[in-house]
C-alpha cells in the first residue's frame, strides 16, 4: 500500500485530507511540524508522497525541503498553499508541484493520483 504524509499546521485540514486520501486506499500519516516530517522519513513506514504546507511550524523556507531532498531524493512533494504564486521560490523549485488550497479538494486528489501512478512505473523503493 502506498503511503502519504500530510504536513499541515491545521489539525482540521490534516484530518480532512487523511479521510479523503484513506478513501483512495492510501496509508496516511499526519505531521504537524517539520520535526514530525523528518521523523517519518526515518521510519520503516517512510511515505511515498508528502502533501506539504509551507506555513507549517518548522517548514518555512527551503531548509527543511533541502533536508528532505537529501534524505529521500525520489520522494514526491506537493506544496499545498493558499497562493502558489506567493510561495517561496526555493520551496517551489524543490517540490514536484504546487496545488492551491481551496474548498474543492479535487485538484489535490488528482495530483496525488498522478504522482503516485508515475511512481508506480519506477523500479525500486525510495
Amino acid at each position: 500500500m502506498q503511503r502519504v504524509l500530510v504536513l499541515d499546521r491545521n489539525p482540521y485540514v490534516r484530518s480532512f485530507l487523511r479521510r479523503l486520501l484513506a478513501q483512495r486506499r492510501l496509508a496516511v500519516q499526519e505531521a504537524k511540524n517539520g520535526a514530525e516530517l523528518l521523523a517519518a522519513l526515518d521510519s520503516d513506514a517512510c511515505p511515498h508522497l508528502v502533501v506539504y504546507d509551507p506555513d507549517a511550524p518548522g517548514a518555512q523556507g527551503g531548509s527543511l525541503l533541502r533536508t528532505v531532498r537529501t534524505k529521500r531524493p525520489g520522494l514526491h512533494i506537493i506544496l499545498h498553499a493558499y497562493q502558489c504564486d506567493e510561495t517561496e521560490p526555493e520551496a517551489s523549485e524543490l517540490a514536484a508541484v504546487c496545488v492551491e488550497k481551496s474548498a474543492d479538494p479535487t485538484p489535490l486528489l488528482t495530483t496525488v493520483d498522478r504522482l503516485l501512478k508515475r511512481r508506480d512505473g519506477q523500479t525500486g523503493e525510495l
